[in-house]
């Protein structure tokens, strides 16, 4: 009988000895404490407990010390927790967060009532429901946007409006995961169609000049385009779609998480039309991003993104009032066209310092060229009115190289949910610029231009300029009151135009360097109403 009571005792201490608690801290990709999450034994789903209003848990485990962590609105993770404090950090879910969060303001994620300024959110929701052919399709859905894309019939080339007239003037930003798809002066119209819309979960659109985080190019609204997230299982899908004007698309995505640090989404597509409902319209593009989401520690992320775009497109011109309403849509053009090469590459490390601090480190490669033998340069000849079967037009071509550096410190305090942010930017962008004359043979009888030929050599323009801007910010947000936000910040940007022309004393202008500089305080507040 001493021996049955003996080996019990032991027994029960035998597991009680492989019983251990764990300490640790739940937070968002913020690094903002996430209160009332929930951390389970994944070997025993009624040993679990909840974080507290400052994300921490403690935990004991006995045979296993993998837990799953699940947060309304963020993804559920497992995680296999470590002896010293674990730092828990859940990625948010678009589908439920898209109403709730938004980047676009600070590139840090945040309550959208919170921010001083009118943001519409696109959903991923949406965005699935939507299966639009091209962007326009999507922002065209978020009030007081218009991206018009009729010049070019529907080809993704565009005009933009936010709350505005429609212009091709560079009033707005387009980005991707808050970093610029084009720098600063180089003409960001057009900007639209060396995106791959396939890999965006939602897109955010802030109208107007409410954040000073950006640049210049911001004082009429930007776009952010958020790429999706790997997912925590392997996943994929293949598409297809056609409509009754030409176009075809095709879709393809991959995505997995390979272990527990490191996930990848691949998303690609290729969209093509021939026979539109505007003669001479055809286009075809082909779009491909490859990202990878690495969590080489709990305290440091890498993200990389990689972006491919090939683009060409007839340009088919415009219709006279005359041809529209008779329904004849045939072209005048025959040859003119769009034809653009893109290429990013995107390389983020956040490192979260401790439960207050956070650093992101972004380095940004692009590669661009665009093509053109645009329609809109084509001048015809007339003699008394008539047509003389000849014209004039151009050829050009730009290309750039980008080299981008941005580091951005996020620092939260403990008073009044108040936070600042400093940050610094510089961007490197050799630019070279050529165009030529053409001489255009015309249908004196029906008006069409049916043939080209380049006078090489007579430039119209033919220059190098080596572009760099460079800025610095800060930004303090404070709640004094639980419904009042205040923001303050102060932005400097710095600007270098080093013009070479290449062709002197046949076109263009003498070489120069110009500088500009800019300091540009903002203040906002916002004010909560409840009736």
């Amino acid at each position: 009988m001493k021996k049955t009571i003996t080996f019990a005792i032991l027994f029960i201490l035998g597991i009680n000895s492989y019983a251990q608690s764990f300490n640790g801290k739940i937070v968002d990709n913020s690094n903002n404490p996430l209160p009332g999450a929930t951390i389970v034994a994944s070997d025993n789903p009624n040993n679990g407990v909840m974080s507290d209003a400052e994300g921490f848990f403690t935990i004991t485990l006995q045979d296993s010390n993998v837990v799953t962590v699940s947060f309304l609105g963020y993804t559920t993770k497992k995680v296999i927790l470590i002896s010293s404090t674990n730092v828990i950090r859940l990625t948010e879910d678009n589908v439920a967060l898209d109403e709730v969060l938004v980047t676009s303001a600070s590139r840090e994620i945040q309550k959208r009532s919170e921010v001083p300024g009118s943001i519409s959110t696109i959903s991923t929701k949406t965005i699935e429901e939507t299966k639009a052919f091209g962007i326009d399709q999507l922002v065209n859905q978020v009030p007081g946007v218009f991206m018009s894309t009729s010049r070019a019939a529907s080809n993704e080339q565009h005009f933009m409006a936010v709350r505005s007239p429609i212009s091709t003037k560079a009033l707005f930003l387009y980005l991707e995961d808050g970093l610029q798809i084009r720098p600063t002066s180089v003409f960001n119209h057009n900007a639209l169609l060396e995106m791959n819309d396939i890999s965006y979960g939602r897109v955010e659109v802030l109208k107007g000049p409410a954040s000073s985080i950006y640049g210049s190019e911001s004082i009429g609204g930007s776009f952010n385009f958020i790429t999706k997230q790997p997912t925590e299982k392997l996943t994929g899908s293949i598409g297809f779609q056609t409509n009754d004007i030409g176009l075809s698309r095709y879709e393809l995505e991959i995505s997995d998480t390979t272990s527990d640090a490191l996930g990848f989404y691949i998303g690609s597509h290729y969209v093509h039309r021939e026979n539109g409902p505007i003669e001479h319209s055809n286009y075809e593009k082909l779009a491909f991003t490859f990202k990878t989401v690495y969590d080489f520690s709990a305290t440091a992320k890498w993200t990389t993104v990689l972006d491919i775009t090939d683009y060409r497109s007839d340009m088919s011109g415009s219709l006279s009032e005359s041809d529209y309403f008779g329904g004849n849509f045939e072209s005048d053009q025959t040859f003119t066209e769009r034809d653009a090469l893109a290429f990013r590459l995107r390389s983020t490390l956040d490192k979260f310092w401790n439960d207050k601090n956070k650093t992101s480190f972004n380095f940004v490669f692009r590669d661009n060229k665009m093509d053109q033998n645009p329609s809109y340069r084509i001048r015809q000849f007339r003699n008394i009115g008539q047509l003389t079967g000849f014209g004039s037009g151009e050829v050009n071509s730009n290309q750039f190289r980008s080299f981008v550096g941005l580091i951005q410190h996020k620092l939260d305090f403990n008073f009044a949910n108040s936070s600042f942010i400093v940050g610094a930017t510089s961007d490197f962008s050799p630019q070279k610029y050529v165009a030529e004359s053409t001489n255009v043979i015309v249908n004196p009888e029906t008006g069409r231009n049916i043939d080209f030929s380049i006078n090489s050599g007579d430039y119209i323009l033919n220059y190098e300029a080596d572009i760099f801007n460079y800025a610095g910010f800060l930004q303090y947000e404070i709640s004094p009151l639980e419904l009042l936000k205040i923001t303050a910040a102060l932005r400097y940007d710095g600007f270098e135009y080093d013009y070479d022309n290449q062709a002197e004393g046949i076109a263009g202008v003498e070489d120069a360097v110009d500088t500009f500089n800019n300091l540009t305080p903002k203040i906002g507040v916002n004010l909560q109403f409840f009736w």
